[in-house]
């Protein structure tokens, strides 16, 4: 008697396609993949890095939202004692160690991301967060230098890394800072509500002991941190790729944020290129340049 195969699944994630991480991180890069001829190979080892990537910036993400939820429960809380006559100070509660996970969990990303770029690229430069930020703080980094030397000082693939320097030295100081309170990079600091002159101030964080503590909102900045690591992350392949070359009847166009599908919002698709879309019938493709046929990648 033969026995029917038992067959184990595991739940690998919390998140669907609707999520922005695995629409634009994923599902959007393997899409782009198939519009260049790289090979199977190629294709797949840049997708394992890619989900390894995904799973990262998905508990960065995670840690981002309980932040923002213990912020709105906070909130809320608040303006009903205001309601009831009684005065208080808003608390976030784990404010502090959610942050700091926050920022322990997004060096790995940064780190794993050169894992991307070395075979996207064909780059050789060593698998660490450092390369991408100069501790002097002239905005010359590893990543810099590699890509000036490979590209030119204006190509858009040098400017990009340039531009990205000082957020994510920032982002990986105040890291260090978190496992190496009092080093170079100072302790970090982070303030929950309070009363000052008269009012209730919002949370803030600085590096105390750094050269220039600016304490700045600590949820805008983490709000911009989480998307600023998720763009770069899909910039890099869409970059590499149009490097690599296109064919001349493709281009990658961005979806304006009110067209993108919240099933699966992704950020990038193929489209026609202009010489490409003025041979096409208007009835062809759609405003924002993109073939409508099944496959334009074809």
């Amino acid at each position: 008697m033969v026995k029917t195969p038992t067959f184990i699944f595991h739940k690998m994630s919390n998140h669907g396609a609707s999520h922005p991480v695995v629409a634009r991180l994923t599902m959007q890069t393997d899409d782009l993949l198939r519009a260049v001829d790289i090979g199977q190979k190629a294709r797949d080892d840049i997708m394992q890095v890619y989900f390894g990537l995904q799973n990262r910036l998905l508990h960065c993400y995670d840690l981002a939202d309980k932040i923002f939820e213990a912020r709105k429960r906070t909130l809320n809380e608040y303006v009903e004692q205001l309601r009831q006559g009684n005065n208080s100070i808003p608390f976030v509660i784990d404010l502090q160690m959610n942050a700091e996970s926050f920022l322990l969990a997004s060096k790995p990303y940064i780190r794993d991301l050169v894992k991307a770029i070395n075979l996207l690229f064909g780059a050789k430069l060593p698998v660490d967060a450092k390369v991408f930020w100069d501790k002097t703080g002239a905005g010359n980094s590893d990543i810099v230098k590699w890509a000036t030397a490979e590209f030119g000082k204006d190509h858009p693939i040098t400017k990009m890394f340039a531009d990205d320097d000082g957020w994510i030295a920032e982002m990986i100081k105040k890291r260090n800072a978190v496992e190496h309170p009092e080093d170079k990079n100072g302790t970090l600091v982070i303030e929950n509500y309070r009363f000052k002159n008269g009012r209730v101030l919002p949370p803030s964080w600085y590096r105390d002991g750094s050269k220039n503590p600016n304490p700045s909102d600590i949820f805008a900045d983490i709000a911009t941190m989480r998307e600023n690591m998720l763009t770069l992350g899909e910039d890099i392949v869409a970059l590499a790729l149009d490097h690599k070359g296109l064919s001349k009847v493709l281009r990658i166009v961005e979806i304006p944020v009110e067209k993108r599908d919240p099933k699966v919002p992704k950020r990038l698709q193929i489209g026609l290129s202009k010489e490409a879309l003025a041979k096409f019938p208007k009835e062809a493709s759609s405003e924002d340049g993109t073939a409508k046929t099944e496959n334009p990648a074809g």
